[in-house]
């Protein structure tokens, strides 16, 4: 009887193994062929966050965002849009920039 309870639990123990093993290697595959994003800041069309913060209330704002742009191949014409200057669109902060190319 000690046997066979012996059999069973080596049994269950090497299809844990199996299964283990199985996964792991699937997981190694998969990360194989898994490309993340390219790492790249070249695009079209970017956002960014800028929250609120106690620092900001009227009369003690002195907080200065800046936002750095370049272009490298050819000329580049930007529009930059602070859309939560207001509630409707004709009122939004926007303002176009011509970034020459390096």
């Amino acid at each position: 009887m000690r046997r066979i309870r012996k059999l069973k639990t080596d049994k269950r123990l090497l299809k844990r193994a199996c299964w283990s093993l199985l996964l792991s290697f699937a997981f190694v595959l998969t990360g194989m062929w898994c490309r993340g994003q390219n790492v790249s800041n070249r695009g079209t069309e970017f956002w960014v966050g800028y929250g609120h913060h106690q620092f900001m209330e009227a009369g003690s704002n002195d907080m200065n965002m800046v936002l750095y742009l370049s272009a490298e191949d050819q000329p580049a014409t930007v529009t930059v849009t602070i859309d939560s200057s207001g509630p409707f669109v004709g009122t939004w902060w926007r303002k176009t920039y011509t970034i020459p190319a390096k």
